[in-house]
């Protein structure tokens, strides 16, 4: 079961991720931002993910070291690395 679950969250995380990938250019694009200025509003998402992923990893090591389990800590930042896109989706959309 837990094999099952780490394959279902590492396909949505690819598949979300590759989404992004191809379609946050285009979606400005249908904006009407050029696709030459396009390039720092469709670079942001991967650098938030880039500090927030080194900086949820240490959380995650300081939470353990206080004592919690490990279990609860790893559930917890899955969601919250579930969630977190999922709401910048939502905002993303509003612009």
């Amino acid at each position: 079961p837990a094999c099952w679950a780490l394959m279902a969250a590492h396909f949505a995380h690819n598949w979300g991720w590759y989404t992004m990938l191809s379609w946050i250019p285009k979606y400005f694009v249908s904006l009407g931002f050029p696709l030459a200025t396009s390039g720092f509003p469709s670079m942001l998402p991967y650098i938030v993910a880039f500090i927030s992923m080194n900086f949820s990893g240490t959380l995650a090591d300081v939470f353990i070291k206080r004592g919690y389990s490990v279990l609860r800590v790893r559930k917890v930042m899955e969601i919250i690395g579930t969630l977190g896109p999922a709401m910048c989706l939502v905002l993303l959309s509003s612009v």
